[in-house]
C-alpha cells in the first residue's frame, strides 16, 4: 500500500514540477517582451532630446551627450502642433462616442432582448471579424467620395454609430458578453414597470457597466488618437490634420528632423499615457469580467 501511495505522488510530483516550469518560461517571455517595448519607449525619449547632428551621428544607442530639453518647445513652435491636437480630439471624441453608444446598445439587444433571428444575427456579426479592414477601404473610399464627405471628418466618425471601424464586432462581443451576467430579473421587473427598452438600457444596464465601458472607451480612444491611415485617406487640408499626419511636416522628402519627430510622438503619447493611469482600474476590471477572468 505505500508503495501504490508512492507511485501515485511520483506523478503528480512530476506535473507540478513541469507545470511550474512552464510557469517559469511564461514569466521569462513576458518580462522579455516587456524589456523591449521599454527600451523602444526609452530610446524615443532619448531621441527626442539629441540634437539633429548627434541623433545622425549614431541613432541607436540611448545616451544622450548633453540633453536638448528645448526640442519640446521647438516641436510647438515649429508647427501648429496646438491645432493637431484639438484636431485629434474632435475625432478621438466624436470616434469614442459612436463606437460606446453603438456597441452598448446592439450588445444590449444581443444579450438581454427577444427577437426572430437573435442567433444568426449574431453569428453574421462574429464573421465580420474574420474580414480584412484594407479588404473594405476601397469601397468604403468610393462611397465617401461620392457622397462628398471626402475632406471632412465625417467619414471618420459617422462609421463608428453604425458598428464600423474601430473593431465594432468585437466590442459588442465584449459587451454582450458582459451584459449577460447582469441578472435577467431586473430587466423583468423593468418591463412589469412599463419601462421601455431605452429607458432600460439607460437605467440599469449603462450604470452596472461603468468599467467595461470604459475598457472599450480606452482602447477606442487610443487606436483614434494614433490612427494615421483614415486620417491621410480623407483628409488633405493641413489645416485639419490631427497630430498622426501634422509631425510629417518634420520630414521631407530627401531629409527629416528625426529629433523633432520623436519629441512630438513624445509629447502625443502623454494624453493616452495619462488616460490609462487614471482609469487602470476600471480598465482591468472590465478586461477581466469580459474575458471572463476572475481573480
Amino acid at each position: 500500500m505505500f508503495e501504490a501511495a508512492v507511485k501515485t505522488k511520483r506523478p503528480l510530483r512530476g506535473k507540478r514540477a513541469k507545470k511550474a516550469g512552464m510557469q517559469i518560461i511564461l514569466q521569462v517571455v513576458l518580462i522579455l517582451t516587456a524589456l523591449a517595448y521599454l527600451y523602444f519607449f526609452v530610446w524615443m525619449v532619448a531621441a527626442a532630446l539629441k540634437p539633429q547632428s548627434e541623433f545622425a551621428e549614431n541613432a541607436a544607442t540611448i545616451f544622450v551627450r548633453v540633453p536638448q530639453w528645448h526640442n519640446f518647445v521647438r516641436v510647438t513652435r515649429e508647427v501648429p502642433f496646438f491645432k493637431y491636437v484639438l484636431n485629434t480630439l474632435m475625432l478621438v471624441f466624436g470616434t469614442v462616442a459612436g463606437t460606446v453608444i453603438c456597441s452598448s446598445l446592439v450588445a444590449f439587444s444581443f444579450a438581454k432582448l427577444r427577437w426572430p433571428g437573435k442567433r444568426t444575427a449574431f453569428l453574421v456579426l462574429l464573421s465580420t471579424m474574420m474580414v480584412s479592414a484594407q479588404v473594405l477601404q476601397i469601397p468604403t473610399f468610393v462611397l465617401f467620395t461620392k457622397l462628398g464627405w471626402r475632406g471632412t471628418y465625417l467619414p471618420i466618425i459617422v462609421p463608428t454609430f453604425f458598428g464600423a471601424f474601430g473593431g465594432g464586432a468585437l466590442n459588442i462581443f465584449l459587451m454582450r458578453e458582459y451584459y449577460k451576467g447582469i441578472s435577467d430579473e431586473l430587466v423583468a421587473a423593468a418591463k412589469i414597470d412599463g419601462c421601455s427598452y431605452f429607458n432600460m438600457w439607460r437605467q440599469i444596464i449603462l450604470p452596472l457597466s461603468v468599467s467595461v465601458l470604459v475598457t472599450i472607451a480606452i482602447l477606442t480612444f487610443i487606436g483614434a488618437w494614433n490612427d494615421y491611415l483614415t486620417p491621410l485617406l480623407y483628409i488633405d487640408k493641413p489645416a485639419m490634420f490631427p497630430l498622426s499626419l501634422g509631425l510629417r511636416a518634420f520630414k521631407q522628402q530627401y531629409q527629416a528632423d528625426w529629433a523633432m519627430m520623436m519629441a512630438g510622438a513624445v509629447l502625443s503619447m502623454l494624453p493616452t499615457l495619462a488616460i490609462y493611469f487614471i482609469f487602470q482600474k476600471h480598465f482591468m476590471e472590465g478586461v477581466s469580467i469580459s474575458s471572463g477572468i476572475k481573480g
